[in-house]
């Protein structure tokens, strides 16, 4: 998660206020304070958060009323959640007509907060990194038009994985009232199947059985999390009575959102409304940063960018983080044995090689992260807001991958190729200009 994140709790309660911004800092976010809606207004433009939290009792303004003013005040990438303990239908429903990102109800859990506010911290990432690849291609002679973000056209599909016929599948159908475009699978090994092969917008899973007759549900939420290639597909969890232990359990298992049975129809209809247009969003920023990168390299297949772009960029983020007090890591891979491909067989086949090679990292991390080429062996990961150890653990990750594949390039060269890769990594240090960043990133590798 994007430790450094900022958020900014908004809450009348001077106790729930506190306990929001305890819990928040002590799980390594900035936090910013204010005991009103008009103060959280006026601290926008000077603190620039992440996320606004707005919890109960706000003196000045309803949650809808102060929804639409702080995302009409902040910057596009500004999200919103609210955090109370009950709302009525209407409120839910004029709370997400406003703008609102997110809604958590209840008691005050921080298991279920804190795994809430991850994905909006990294639509604020992924919005923040858009608006600067925009900037620098200008600054360097490239015209890169802003993206539209609309979002696509049509109903959303959504995969309900439920016993067929039965009660929450009824239940399900009658919430959505015919507003999305439904297809229910009983076995969640065909389901975690049929959305890898076709694009949905949301799934909701029953474990609405014992916990050992959820087991698979739950097993289905944990594999869907840990594929990237489905983009973070969100999971609406819906669970009995005693299936977990804990409210955070649920998340623990890759749910995007759980609600416990039986179903109170009108908040599964708000929270997969929640859940599909942030998915949507997602898809459009995909989108955005497809075409930003066209702008820059045209016809450019393998998503990589040249390093005439990665220097001005990598200057920009620096100062950002820098400034803003935001995590910045960066990634070098070298590829060893590239000379080597080069005598055996030919020149060609080692750009092949190095192609290939990009084309894997560029599949095994994040949109918001960006891959540039450096020199004539080494490729650059930059990872905006993101700490050193997760950094680490990504290099041993792909570098693991790369090191024990097989490539092959053309038909001149009949015998499969390897990657002999070292991986080194770096996280921004006070006083850190973008080459020490990158001088420190090169002496990590073996």
């Amino acid at each position: 998660m994007p430790h450094a994140a900022h958020v900014l709790v908004a809450s009348a309660d001077d106790v729930d206020r506190g306990r929001l911004a305890v819990m928040l800092a002590d799980s390594g976010y900035r936090v910013s304070a204010a005991a009103s809606g008009a103060t959280a207004l006026s601290l926008l433009g000077e603190l620039n958060p992440d996320v606004v939290m707005l919890g109960a009792s706000l003196p000045d303004a309803d949650f809808a009323a102060l929804t639409h003013d702080v995302k009409a005040a902040a910057p596009a990438a500004l999200r919103v959640v609210v955090v109370a303990p009950t709302l009525t239908d209407a409120a839910r429903q004029t709370c997400i007509a406003a703008g609102a990102d997110d809604i958590v109800e209840g008691a005050i859990n921080p298991s279920v907060l804190l795994a809430r506010l991850r994905p909006l911290c990294r639509l604020w990432t992924m919005r923040s990194e858009l608006q600067r690849r925009i900037e620098t291609a200008r600054r360097i002679g490239i015209l890169a038009a802003e993206p539209a973000l609309a979002a696509e056209e049509g109903k959303c599909r959504v995969m309900v994985v439920a016993r067929p016929g039965g009660m929450t599948e009824r239940v399900v159908r009658s919430a959505l009232n015919g507003g999305y475009a439904l297809t229910v699978e009983g076995d969640p090994y065909r389901a975690g199947s049929a959305v890898e092969n076709e694009r949905y917008d949301a799934m909701v899973v029953a474990a609405d059985g014992r916990r050992e007759s959820a087991e698979p549900m739950l097993y289905l939420s944990s594999h869907l999390r840990n594929n990237p290639s489905l983009f973070n597909l969100p999971v609406m969890m819906l669970h009995s009575e005693g299936t977990f232990d804990d409210g955070g359990d649920p998340y623990r298992y890759g749910a995007s959102m759980a609600l416990g049975l039986p179903l109170e129809k009108a908040a599964l209809a708000t929270g997969i409304d929640v859940l599909v247009r942030r998915q949507r969003h997602r898809w459009a920023l995909r989108q955005a940063f497809d075409t930003v990168f066209q702008a820059v390299v045209p016809g450019g297949k393998d998503n990589v960018f040249p390093e005439s772009f990665l220097t001005p960029h990598l200057d920009t983020l620096v100062h950002d983080a820098q400034r803003d007090g935001r995590h910045l890591s960066i990634a070098i891979f070298s590829l060893n044995n590239l000379s080597d491909v080069k005598r055996k067989f030919f020149s060609e086949a080692g750009d092949m090689l190095m192609g290939k090679m990009a084309n894997w990292i560029t599949g095994l991390i994040r949109v918001e992260d960006m891959v540039a080429r450096m020199g004539n062996d080494e490729l650059c990961v930059v990872l905006p807001d993101t700490p050193q150890e997760e950094c680490t653990k990504m290099v041993h990750r792909i570098g693991a991958i790369l090191s024990t594949s097989e490539f092959n390039l053309t038909e001149e060269v009949m015998q499969p190729v390897r990657l002999w890769v070292d991986g080194g990594c770096a996280s921004l240090a006070p006083g850190d200009t973008a080459e020490s960043l990158l001088q420190r990133a090169r002496a990590t590798l073996f």
